[in-house]
């Protein structure tokens, strides 16, 4: 049983040194990858280009394909986007079995000797106060821990060998599974459906087709199995890899789900072609070929999961148009914009840093941005158009007002989420500071709201608030100035100058309040008719909702020029 603890432990310090590279290198980078994820072209190559070198950089094709899933689930990326990066994703993450044949000692040097230098560096970085080099750290020891599990765990599997007459548990299970080799073509070819199967149960258990990789490696240098079983246990992972994309987008809308599908459905597609005997056969003896040599399996093995996604995603890149058409008449169109909202929540389990969570709570506050704004245009529309029916431009005004609610209380759902996975002070103040922004979006729409049940307050009871000396349109227009600089800024809300400029436009309405305000008292004493009464106060509310919106826009510039967010 002690060969089956080493080689457990091997194992999980394999994974946990996996996990904690893949996690600290996202940390490190920033918004940097994943605002290069975000801003990809339609270009399908591009995008496949972009998907590769992301996935190569924080070594976990489950990682980048989550976040693209969530980009896509948050109006950030469109479907074709989303797949090309997956396409991508398939062959970035083939990186991972060239890394783990490393340790082969075929190549002269010791790999140990670096991962021991890298986890006591990496042990030394962290102490440090500074977040980079604590972050530089976490991979340094997450790389270490990589080969140091991996070895171990190679260490500890025993080498194939009836005449040796060593024999444990641990032996006599993998013995079994030999078993069911495949050298004999004809007759076992349906043998290598069970190590597909293998595979994929293996990779959906552990979450990553990059351990289950490193697993069939070290099985297929220890003589456990052959070649070719070892590649219809890479298909069967390649498979088992999609189930990470199907659980990002059960929480996500209908686009991320048909996404998800999409990439399903790439998949097995591949695995179908390949696995054709005519096709199979010769493709796993070409690598043997290309790589010849005893203890050469593992590069052998390597070379085949490159190939194979590479072939695979470069025929089908050109189908990425018809599986969308494809996706479409299963689930339906894409829903409206303001029916497109649902951020995966953080706590499915899934490969998911706080950065990366709050990357896209930006965009969704933008979103929100957007409806706010479109619910002021229409606010102006009514205070303006005096001949006609603005009927429909008060009903949108109120369903903007419903929309944006249900922003606030998901987005405030989503970063209390954020919150509690999360002990980095600078990550706290940011999402400290996007909660008291969307709360300043939604008094803004709510303030719209007011403004229009005034206006349908105003013509049912036929108020004449023209009679009034009160230049609202000079108000509105200030306020609309105020508006335009977050519409046309939206991205960029920190410069000192669009500051400055926010400054003095709401001191002018404030001061344009208070005359205004004055001056609507100074004609009700005039005239106390019930009339004019009514109708006054009516204005006096309006323009004072106007002020708040003024109030609310120059909070939310502070909270960009003074917070990280």
């Amino acid at each position: 049983m002690s060969t089956l603890f080493q080689i457990l432990g091997g194992l999980a310090l394999f994974i946990y040194g996996m996990k904690m590279l893949s996690e600290s290198l996202e940390q490190a980078t920033g918004d940097k990858l994943r605002k290069i994820l975000s801003s990809i072209t339609s270009n399908r190559f591009f995008g496949i280009v972009t998907g590769t070198f992301v996935t190569a950089v924080l070594q976990s094709s489950a990682a980048v394909i989550v976040m693209v899933i969530s980009f896509v689930n948050a109006g950030m990326l469109n479907m074709f986007q989303g797949i090309s990066i997956i396409l991508g994703a398939n062959i970035g993450t083939t990186i991972t079995g060239w890394i783990v044949n490393l340790t082969n000692a075929k190549f002269g040097f010791d790999i140990m000797i670096l991962a021991n230098l890298a986890a006591i560096t990496g042990l030394i970085c962290i102490f440090s106060k500074r977040k980079k080099v604590t972050l530089i750290g976490m991979c340094l020891i997450g790389f270490g821990l990589l080969f140091i599990g991996l070895e171990m765990m190679q260490t500890s599997v025993p080498v194939l060998d009836p005449a040796s007459g060593k024999k444990n548990f641990v032996y006599d299970m993998l013995n079994f599974l030999s078993g069911f080799g495949t050298n004999s073509k004809v007759a076992s070819y349906f043998c290598l459906y069970l190590f597909i199967l293998i595979g994929f149960v293996a990779t959906v258990a552990l979450q990553s087709s990059s351990v289950t990789l490193a697993i069939t490696i070290t099985l297929l240098g220890s003589g456990y199995m052959d070649m070719y079983a070892a590649c219809a246990m890479v298909i069967g992972e390649n498979i088992g890899s999609t189930v990470t994309a199907v659980l990002a987008s059960l929480a996500g809308n209908k686009t991320a789900k048909k996404t998800a599908a999409a990439h399903v459905t790439l998949k097995v597609i591949g695995a179908l072609w390949l696995i054709l005997p005519f096709i199979f056969y010769p493709f796993c003896n070409l690598c043997s070929f290309i790589i010849p040599g005893e203890g050469m399996e593992g590069l052998q093995l390597a070379l085949f999961h490159t190939i194979f996604n590479i072939v695979n995603t470069f025929i089908m890149a050109w189908f990425i148009e018809p599986l969308i058409k494809f996706m479409d008449k299963i689930f339906g169109t894409d829903e409206k914009p303001e029916e497109t909202f649902g951020l995966i929540p953080t706590n499915l389990g899934l490969i998911r840093t706080p950065d990366s969570a709050l990357f896209e709570v930006r965009s969704e506050i933008t979103k929100m941005a957007e409806f706010t704004i479109e619910s002021f245009d229409n606010v102006v529309t009514i205070l303006t158009k005096h001949k006609g029916s603005n009927e429909k431009y008060v009903e949108r005004i109120l369903e903007i007002e419903d929309i944006v609610d249900k922003y606030e209380k998901n987005l405030y759902t989503f970063l209390i989420q954020v919150l509690g996975e999360t002990n980095q002070g600078k990550t706290i103040e940011r999402i400290n500071s996007m909660i008291e922004e969307i709360r300043n979006y939604e008094w803004i729409s709510d303030s719209c709201e007011k403004i229009a049940k005034l206006y349908r307050k105003s013509k049912e009871n036929d108020y004449d608030l023209e009679s009034l000396d009160v230049n609202i349109e000079k108000i509105l227009s200030e306020t609309k100035n105020l508006v335009n600089i977050v519409r046309y800024n939206i991205a960029n809300l920190k410069d000192q100058n669009l500051f400055t400029k926010t400054i003095e436009i709401e001191d002018k309405i404030n001061n344009l309040y208070k005359k205004n305000k004055k001056k609507v008292i100074v004609d009700m004493k005039k005239n106390s008719s019930k009339d004019i009464v009514s109708s006054g106060i009516c204005l006096l509310d309006m323009i004072r909702e106007l002020e708040h919106i003024a109030d609310d826009i120059l909070n939310i510039i502070k909270i960009h020029n003074t917070q990280q967010i």
